[in-house]
């Protein structure tokens, strides 16, 4: 395939005009041969002519030329040195130097450095002129096209690459909506089930409030029972985002702070607390924000166990609550266990992701899920060995 048809199959038809339109800039300080250079060349090209090389310098900062044509001995400086400064500026711009026999041995040494393309000898023939000049269009029109055929390759490449990244995030995302729609249909039967133990569950609550129940033993059933109904909220909460993707949330402005101390208390009915030292630390003056309670007390317990998950015993856990820039509320969870390892660290809050065999990998999903819908973050911080914290950040308003 011809450099034209390459062009033309690759760039369009019109690039070759566009990349190479044959703007010619004549430069001699004897102003009779820049007329008959004009008169050999105007039919074809469109040529400008100076006397001057410091003009044809300045020409060329205003506008860009397919070629200069200069000729070897001026005054002011000669012509390859002129072509050097052309080349260093311009390193496409075609180079070529009219000169006499004498001056033969500067033009073959200025032609090998690459700094002219040709040179013709005086005195020359009209024929030879218009022969150099096409090839030399030529020759700047394929270094050309093969730069503008580089762009258009990494430009493609970068489509293609984007391309292949879409086709697989749309791969991961059916993937997951295969799984979801399996755990949508888990928690369906979850749900019955659990709905007769937390019914079960409630009733003993509403018992230990009509009896003489010790105070302690009557809170003790109250948290387990409000727990349990904020699982059994959750699972069907989970069993709705597997089915279309989003979580009805019920909304009331409330305060983070008593949501994380509920959530304190009912991870503290976990056996493994009494292992580890455990320790709340709530901001004062937190604003109200627009909380799904239920919800957002199961996210902090789930981020509590775990926390009792990769801490052994002995362990310290801290739970915090802070207000964060751009009017925003957040809970923390830090622990001093066994840290999230770095390949996993940027997925885990992936459905299906875990560190743990046991695992199904929801349990952070859920958070990360719940955070969004109520318009806030999650983000995660861990290495290996140093433990792990997990902050929740969402909008006051």
């Amino acid at each position: 395939m011809d450099l034209t048809r390459l062009v033309h199959t690759h760039l369009g038809e019109d690039i070759s005009r566009r990349l190479v339109p044959g703007k010619i800039l004549a430069v001699d300080d004897d102003g009779g041969n820049l007329v008959i250079l004009d008169a050999l060349l105007s039919d074809s090209y469109s040529v400008t002519t100076t006397v001057s090389p410091r003009e044809a310098l300045a020409l060329i900062e205003r506008e860009e030329f397919d070629m200069v044509i200069s000729d070897q001995r001026m005054p002011e400086i000669t012509g390859v040195e002129l072509l050097k400064l052309v080349r260093e500026r311009y390193p496409f711009t075609v180079r070529i130097i009219i000169s006499a026999y004498s001056d033969a041995r500067a033009i073959l040494q200025a032609i090998n450095e690459g700094e002219v393309y040709r040179f013709i000898l005086k005195p020359w023939e009209p024929e030879d002129v218009l022969g150099v000049v096409r090839q030399g269009l030529e020759y700047r029109l394929s270094m050309l096209t093969i730069r503008k055929l580089g762009e258009e390759l990494h430009r493609r490449n970068e489509r293609l690459t984007a391309a292949l990244d879409e086709l697989r995030k749309t791969q991961e995302k059916l993937l997951e909506s295969a799984k979801l729609a399996t755990v949508g249909q888990l928690t369906a039967s979850i749900v019955r089930e659990l709905k007769n133990h937390v019914s079960g569950v409630k009733m003993l609550a509403e018992m230990a409030r009509s009896m003489e129940v010790p105070p302690s033993m009557a809170e003790y059933i109250r948290v387990g029972a409000d727990s349990a109904q904020s699982l059994f909220d959750l699972v069907g909460g989970i069993g709705s985002f597997a089915e279309n993707g989003e979580w009805r949330l019920k909304r009331v402005r409330a305060s983070l702070n008593l949501v994380v101390e509920e959530a304190v208390r009912v991870a503290r009915l976990d056996g493994r607390s009494r292992a580890l030292a455990l320790e709340c630390r709530l901001a004062s003056e937190l604003p109200v924000a627009p909380l799904d309670v239920e919800k957002m007390r199961q996210v902090v317990v789930n981020l509590i166990l775990n926390a009792f998950d990769a801490t052994p015993p002995g362990g310290r856990i801290e739970i915090s609550t802070y207000r964060s820039a751009g009017n925003r509320v957040g809970v923390r969870v830090q622990d001093s266990g066994r840290g999230i390892p770095a390949e996993l660290l940027d997925r885990v809050g992936d459905p299906f992701v875990s560190t743990r065999e046991d695992s199904l990998g929801l349990g952070l999903a859920v958070c990360r899920n719940v955070a969004e819908a109520h318009g806030g973050t999650i983000e995660i911080q861990s290495a290996p060995g140093k433990g792990t914290q997990v902050s929740v950040e969402l909008p006051v308003e």
